[in-house]
């Protein structure tokens, strides 16, 4: 804590993601609880109007930064804002911390998914930026967290100087006052944006499948943001039309929190066969409702989901389709995955989360 007396030093945080989903549920879950563990004074960059509808912001501390993310621009507005603030810390909660200018810098990289074998939408010179600017952030920040140890193993076998500053700090879940309906669900359900590396055309395929290996007769939700994406899954629909299922999924687009939360109460099972995953919330968050969840055996989803959920081979259709099968038929099994998923899930935790980021700032400032 600051001695009596003492200035605050001033913590300058990137919010322009926080109403999106991934980057977005992080900066709005972990931020209301960092500052009462720190003795900082924080201000938010991002549109003055979202930022000042949060109660942890307020119009006072929003500083209006909204120059399109990934863009060389963004660099030069931020050195003219950190000139001018002259914060003691910069924090980025996505790797493109600003590239320029004399400020200390934590970063937050959930994933390097934009420079791995899975993104195989981007050619060869978005994948370059891509690395400039994960080279970048994590040779100028004092210190860099990731998600998951799977994440920071990614970053060595990328070749990003990582290992000496990196701290794996895990997402947390929030608990909810209901628990999922259990055998009475009235659906199947997938969360997560439409990208090549959720891996739906598969799950859609594997669907198929399961209905007519004797799967209950229940609609597929697919739950996430169909557009604004540079990577982006089109084609879904027309598969699922040509498999005789069109009738039987749903792509909500994005939904409200209550919504969301409708949506997970009311499923039989999340199905969730990710090939790329740098953490991969939506296991965890079904688990805390008491829904069964079918994950792929890929990426992190193994170090998050331990022994809670049924596995499967995510580039193996007929894998899929079983495990869709497996986890709505067998009433045995189901019980066990509710009761290890609830166990699972109160081991992530967004107050711990926030304890250990509030320890690295302060490992930052001091450096």
């Amino acid at each position: 804590m600051a001695a009596a007396g003492a200035s605050r030093p001033r913590i300058m945080v990137d919010c322009r993601m926080a109403l999106s989903s991934g980057v977005g549920t992080y900066i709005r879950n972990i931020i209301p609880l960092i500052e009462k563990k720190t003795a900082c004074e924080f201000f938010f960059l991002g549109k003055r109007e979202e930022l000042s509808a949060f109660s942890w912001c307020g119009p006072e501390r929003a500083v209006s930064f909204e120059t399109p993310l990934y863009s060389p621009l963004e660099h030069l507005v931020l050195h003219g804002l950190i000139k001018k603030m002259k914060p003691g810390l910069f924090w980025s909660p996505h790797y493109n911390a600003p590239l320029i200018g004399g400020v200390r810098r934590l970063t937050t990289i959930h994933d390097v998914f934009h420079i791995s074998r899975q993104n195989v939408e981007w050619g060869g010179l978005k994948k370059s930026y891509a690395r400039l600017l994960l080279k970048a952030a994590m040779k100028r920040s004092a210190l860099v967290l990731t998600d998951s140890a799977f994440t920071l193993e990614e970053m060595r076998r990328y070749g990003l100087p990582c290992a000496e500053k990196a701290r794996v700090v895990h997402l947390g879940v929030a608990t909810p006052d209901k628990a999922g309906a259990g055998n009475a669900g009235s659906h199947f359900l997938f969360v997560g944006n439409v990208k090549p590396h959720k891996n739906l055309k598969r799950l859609i395929e594997a669907y198929a499948k399961a209905r007519l290996s004797g799967c209950p007769s229940l609609p597929l939700k697919i739950v996430g943001e169909t557009d604004r994406f540079l990577t982006g899954e089109k084609g879904l629909p027309e598969l699922a039309a040509s498999l005789g299922v069109k009738g039987e999924i749903e792509f909500t687009g994005r939904v409200t929190d209550s919504e969301l939360e409708a949506l997970y109460l009311n499923a039989i099972a999340l199905l969730f066969p990710s090939l790329y995953e740098g953490f991969g919330l939506p296991p965890l968050e079904a688990m805390a409702r008491s829904v069964p969840v079918l994950a792929s055996r890929a990426a992190s989803l193994p170090e998050v989901c331990g022994d809670a959920a049924l596995y499967c081979d995510p580039t193996n259709v007929d894998d899929i389709a079983s495990g869709i099968v497996t986890i709505s038929r067998d009433e045995a099994l189901r019980p066990k995955l509710v009761q290890k998923g609830l166990e699972r899930a109160r081991l992530f935790t967004w107050e711990a989360a926030a304890e250990k980021t509030a320890e690295a700032i302060g490992e930052a400032l001091a450096s």
